[in-house]
């Protein structure tokens, strides 16, 4: 359980990393041309990071591994 963990967030990591230009262009024009509050920006980027985590929980899933299979 902890290794699949570990291996889902080293995934998580690895996908952020790989997207940050990607991000901080939208964190900029969200901040620049939207003029979104600092706090509505964070919550938008936790809630990516939510989602990219239940993406990669679901995509490294091998049956058996799943904690919500059976």
């Amino acid at each position: 359980m902890i290794y699949e963990l570990n291996k889902i967030m080293k995934s998580l990591i690895t996908n952020l990393m790989d997207s940050l230009l990607f991000l901080l262009i939208v964190f900029f024009y969200g901040l620049s041309v939207l003029q979104l509050p600092i706090p509505e920006l964070a919550h938008m980027f936790l809630l990516l990071i939510v989602f990219s985590f239940v993406i990669n929980m679901i995509l490294s899933s091998s049956g058996k591994h799943f904690p919500l299979s059976r």
